[in-house]
């Protein structure tokens, strides 16, 4: 498991951002979870066998879903 922390350009947390994030890539076909105290941590579980392939279009989905976020 993999999680990261999605802030505000001050540098508070952002749940909101967070989902919005989760959101968007769910509607793309990946599922991420969204934790934390004020849910802006997102955490990525991806198992120790992913096929390089799918691992690549998960990450591209997430890029991809962070991009929007900040455009």
């Amino acid at each position: 498991m993999i999680g990261f922390d999605v802030v505000t350009a001050d540098g508070q947390p952002d749940g909101a951002g967070a989902k919005a994030v989760a959101g968007r890539a769910l509607e793309r076909g990946l599922i991420l979870l969204t934790c934390g105290v004020g849910g802006e941590t997102i955490r990525v579980l991806a198992p120790l066998t992913i096929p390089l392939e799918q691992l690549d279009e998960g990450l591209d989905i997430l890029e991809d879903s962070l991009r929007l976020d900040i455009a």
